[in-house]
């Protein structure tokens, strides 16, 4: 029993040692010095995890201007003014003689895990040789991308905006606070009323780790291997959101109203694009059903791509699963899946432009 124990605690003790020398080795490396710190409370930003993220008195959080080499997805990510993502080239500008597209919408048009090029507003642009602007928010609901595609058009008079949503951005207008962030959202009365709720947005300091993150931020080691293995739990944790009301879809049958209004106010024309996660999205055909029968279509453009990739699902498996990463990632679009959306997109511009001229 006793050599029992002694061997236990001489490899406990190999294992510390090994562990103490690896840590002084990666802060050596990483030219990190040897203070006592927690990094992981270091490195989380607004949304306690990797994104590129900053805060806003109005729509709670925009992407946040700078050249992001380091996020929790290990792209090419590059912010410009009004935390509009590059598409990796020259970049528009108000002297340009042609209007832009404005697309708004969340992390399925800001592009998530694809770097600038990728993302089907920066393909469509190539595709269009004509500048398109990517306006799209991670995390964001219905309500937010309609608050931020108002802000962005007055600042950018698009001849043409895509607003698109996932079936999930429904269910984000019914919220308060979005993974630990407050957000705006809408109220509907009795009486029709619609009501923007935002005087609860103010900075907050960051949400407590809880205590094994606390515990093990400590190490330089552990914070760079579990980053790099699983950011998102690791980063993000599992912070909760506030649900305020259940009138999700009411609330998107109004903001298509309002965007019909916005359309024949402005004459700009509004195409509403949904898009869907990689995995099995046929359980929410019937709440993106009740949302876009509301629309009119006279007024509005629909492009459904339910259509398209289910058609795709059935005839190329292979070539349909190319296009999304896995769902423990999101369901988010690869490059290739942003290019199909682009492919889809162009070809609807191009039509219509045809039609005019």
């Amino acid at each position: 029993m006793r050599n029992k124990i002694i061997n236990i605690t001489i490899a406990l003790a190999s294992l510390a040692l090994t562990f103490f020398v690896l840590e002084i080795a990666v802060r050596i490396y990483l030219n990190a010095g040897f203070d006592f710190k927690n990094f992981l409370e270091e490195k989380r930003t607004l949304l306690q995890s990797a994104y590129p993220a900053e805060f806003d008195t109005d729509l709670g959080w925009i992407p946040e201007k700078g050249d992001h080499r380091e996020n929790v997805w290990g792209t090419a990510v590059t912010i410009l003014e009004n935390g509009i993502r590059s598409n990796g080239n020259n970049e528009y500008s108000d002297s340009d003689n042609s209007r832009p597209i404005l697309a708004v919408g969340d992390s399925f048009t800001f592009g998530d895990q694809v770097s600038n090029s990728e993302t089907w507003p920066a393909q469509l642009e190539k595709m269009n040789n004509s500048p398109v602007l990517n306006g799209g928010v991670f995390g964001y609901g219905i309500d937010q991308i309609f608050l931020r595609m108002e802000l962005l058009a007055s600042t950018y008079r698009p001849e043409m905006i895509i607003f698109s949503f996932i079936p999930n951005d429904i269910g984000r207008n019914e919220l308060s606070e979005r993974s630990g962030v407050p957000k705006p959202f809408f109220e509907l009365s009795e009486a029709g009323d619609f009501t923007l709720i935002n005087d609860h947005i103010i900075a907050s300091p960051s949400l407590p780790l809880d205590k094994v993150r606390k515990l093990l931020g400590y190490s330089l080691l552990v914070h760079k291997m579990l980053e790099k293995s699983i950011p998102r739990l690791w980063l993000q944790g599992g912070l909760e959101s506030t649900n305020i009301h259940s009138e999700g879809e009411q609330v998107t049958c109004r903001i298509f109203s309002e965007l019909e209004r916005f359309s024949k106010r402005t004459n700009i024309e509004i195409l509403i694009l949904v898009q869907y996660p990689g995995f099995d999205f046929n359980e929410n055909i019937k709440l993106v059903n009740n949302v876009i029968g509301c629309i009119d279509q006279d007024i509005l453009r629909l492009l459904d791509m339910r259509y398209a990739l289910a058609e795709l699902k059935n005839h190329d498996i292979a070539k349909y699963q190319n296009l999304f990463y896995g769902p423990l990632e999101g369901g988010h679009m690869t490059k290739e899946g942003n290019f199909y959306v682009a492919s889809m997109l162009h070809e609807i511009i191009s039509k219509q432009y045809e039609k005019e001229n």
